[in-house]
């Protein structure tokens, strides 16, 4: 019995191992994600259990048998080491290909953050895809409404209006603005404190 059932194993198995694991529909599968997983595991299970039974017949077979089996046993190592490899390589790559998504994936958060701190960009996604070239254009056109908007609207003054408050005022006038006004305003109470003087001479 041992010997038709190494005989049978040998035939029918490893054809269906060839049929099946053929690199022909290896290749395109490879790049997928969950197909890729299960027929990994599906090689890697098939190829364990007939290497195990390969070896196992092969101790358990009688003197008689061994050196005609050898020959067999040979021949079905050779081609299971050809699955090995093909299994180890596919997983490497897949290793590989599952850190070049995540190092794409890292690559494209650390951009979105450094466009965003420079004003390129907002943080949420429906206003990134909003914020085109031509809604600026128009903006620019609008005189009026510029100094109530956010920051980088135009490109001249987008240096400028980065330094804005939450209103849209730049910081930059107020500071050189308000200490004129105010010098204004006390040099103008002082000429009223002297004109009513000078205009009861007249």
């Amino acid at each position: 019995m041992a010997r038709q059932v190494h005989r049978i194993y040998t035939i029918a198995e490893v054809q269906e191992v060839q049929n099946c694991y053929n690199m022909e529909r290896y290749l395109p599968l490879r790049r997928s994600d969950r197909e890729t997983d299960r027929y990994f595991e599906e090689m890697l299970t098939a190829q364990n259990q007939l290497v195990f039974q390969s070896i196992r017949y092969a101790k358990s077979a009688d003197s008689r048998t061994k050196r005609q089996k050898e020959e067999v046993v040979f021949q079905e190592a050779a081609f299971f080491q050809r699955i090995e490899t093909q299994c180890k390589y596919a997983l490497e790559e897949y290793k590989e290909r599952n850190r070049e998504i995540e190092w794409r994936k890292k690559l494209e958060r650390a951009e979105k953050k450094r466009m965003i701190k420079l004003g390129l960009r907002k943080p949420s996604p429906s206003t990134y895809k909003e914020s085109s070239s031509e809604p600026e254009d128009a903006n620019f056109e609008d005189s009026d409404e510029i100094d109530e908007r956010p920051a980088a609207v135009n490109g001249r003054s987008a240096a400028v209006e980065v330094e804005k408050d939450k209103n849209g005022v730049p910081i930059k006038k107020r500071k050189l603005v308000k200490p004129k006004r105010k010098g204004i305003h006390l040099i103008q109470k002082r000429v009223m404190e002297r004109d009513p003087v000078i205009d009861m001479g007249d």
